[in-house]
């Protein structure tokens, strides 16, 4: 991550509220002048602060990636979905929402995922039925962008949820702030940089529901966002993947390259059992 120098943190100038001034007009005009142009040097300084990689400052985001490669996994995975819209299908779903595929929500090639939803739901889930029993880790990575949502509304964009349907992973979008935020149970969480709107964004996800403590790790166009844990928790499953929201909300996002890994073992970001991604800004 990038730090900053928070504005909120620098000296402010003194003031000389209640001082009785003797400083002349025309020294009044020059110090004036003199904080002007302090101002400005200022402003420029904050438009050239240095930038790590492709990123940049926080309310604009960091610069969209444009290469993107994919190698499909051939290592050990209990069951792998995938939707990248050019089959015609949505990878064997077993739920469907104010969702379809569409020209216009594809990164690449032929067709993406668009959920549209107008106070209603709107999703794309494997549910139950599907995802086979066992799977204790979960592995998901995609290419999302925001096109709009009611202003006093979080965007749900991702929902892996355990076999009690109880301690679920949820990475959305916060309502107002509109950034980026995930959590396990709502008392493990972390948040990232504010969402642009259009904006193609790559997000990898890693999440453990082994054992008594749950994990979840996020990526977000190749930034570790580091590793939330929920203690306390069962030894369990993975019970369902969503995508969207199955609460009646108004948004629209689309969604392209999504692929799903589930296993009986931690599925490593370069190891067996994940594909191999790469990203690069040109």
């Amino acid at each position: 991550m990038v730090h900053r120098c928070d504005p909120s943190r620098r000296h402010p100038l003194a003031s000389s509220t209640g001082v009785r001034s003797h400083t002349s007009p025309k020294r009044g005009l020059k110090a004036l002048a003199f904080l002007a142009v302090l101002g400005l040097l200022a402003a420029l300084f904050a438009v050239a602060s240095p930038v790590i990689g492709a990123q940049s400052s926080d309310t604009q985001g960091p610069t969209e990636p444009q290469g993107f490669g994919l190698t499909p996994s051939t290592g050990d995975t209990a069951q792998h979905f995938a939707l990248n819209g050019e089959d015609n299908s949505l990878g064997g779903a077993t739920k469907v929402a104010s969702a379809a595929l569409a020209p216009g929500a594809a990164k690449s090639g032929t067709n993406g995922l668009l959920i549209d939803a107008n106070n209603s739901q709107g999703l794309v889930r494997w549910g139950a039925n599907i995802v086979e029993p066992g799977a204790t880790y979960a592995s998901a990575s995609f290419w999302v962008r925001i096109d709009g949502a009611a202003a006093d509304e979080s965007i749900d964009l991702l929902t892996i949820a355990n076999a009690e349907n109880s301690r679920n992973f949820d990475f959305f979008v916060t309502a107002g702030a509109g950034r980026f935020k995930w959590d396990i149970f709502r008392e493990a969480q972390s948040e990232g940089r504010k969402v642009v709107m259009d904006r193609w964004y790559f997000v990898e996800v890693n999440v453990s529901f082994a054992g008594t403590t749950h994990w979840a790790q996020v990526f977000i166009d190749g930034e570790d966002w580091g590793t939330i844990e929920s203690p306390g928790a069962v030894d369990s499953t993975v019970g369902s993947i969503s995508l969207g929201s199955a609460v009646e909300k108004t948004h629209t996002q689309a969604y392209d390259d999504v692929s799903i890994h589930l296993g009986q073992s931690p599925q490593t970001w370069t190891g067996a059992g994940l594909d191999t991604v790469t990203l690069s800004w040109l």
